[in-house]
């Protein structure tokens, strides 16, 4: 049975480590909300964004990177700023090894936005 290399601050920005370690929008709302999903098969990754009353948590299973970009995005939908690829990528300073978590948040938010997007919930704006 093989088992997966230990996780290492090594291999990821501060930023990237910092939001991984302490997320603070982790976690599906207590109450219904408008949920989108999408799944990264290739690299086992799934992450939801859930929006409720203009507040947006997330839930993910992916690596560190996933994570600290689902939490990004989390605080800035909740702002009310939809983050773009770039945004994302310079904030938390993405590697091209990670371009494909930046691809799977942009899906999330897409989605999220699509379906809020009756009830006038955002404004598709970047930073």
């Amino acid at each position: 049975m093989s088992t997966a290399p230990p996780i290492s601050a090594a291999r990821y920005s501060a930023a990237v480590w910092a939001r991984f370690c302490h997320p603070t929008f982790a976690g599906a709302p207590n109450e219904a909300a408008v949920t989108a999903c999408v799944e990264d098969a290739a690299h086992h990754l799934r992450l939801c964004l859930h929006y409720v009353h203009g507040a947006v948590r997330f839930t993910v299973i992916g690596c560190p990177t996933t994570i600290a970009l689902a939490d990004f995005c989390a605080e800035r939908l909740s702002e009310g700023v939809v983050p773009d690829g770039q945004a994302m990528v310079d904030a938390l300073e993405i590697d091209a090894s990670h371009r494909h978590c930046v691809l799977l948040c942009e899906d999330a938010i897409n989605a999220v936005l699509d379906m809020a997007s009756p009830a006038g919930a955002f404004i598709r704006s970047t930073p």
